[in-house]
């Protein structure tokens, strides 16, 4: 049996799916450095629609000011080279 080659999001290797909501999942995955970390992505239907994406994008924005030991810490913000991937790490 092969196993299927690994899923990447950016540099970000997808290690499992941590959940979902309306508009997007959440997946724990693993930095170049090794560092364990949250992606969160905007489901590929919402990326045809400017105003999701442009929200998806300001949420990151917002969350990136923002520093308290109970908030977590924006790493990057990307998307793929066609903009129909747009994530959160």
């Amino acid at each position: 049996m092969s196993k299927s080659a690994p899923e990447y999001i950016g540099p970000y290797k997808i290690l499992e799916r941590l959940g979902h909501g309306a508009v997007g999942k959440v997946d724990k995955a693993i930095a170049p450095d090794g560092t364990i970390v949250a992606i969160k992505t905007l489901f590929q239907q919402f990326t045809y629609e400017t105003e999701y994406v442009k929200r998806f994008k300001q949420e990151a924005l917002l969350a990136q000011k923002l520093s308290h030991p109970n908030v977590v810490k924006i790493l990057d913000v990307g998307e793929n080279d066609n903009g129909l991937l747009q994530y959160i790490v």
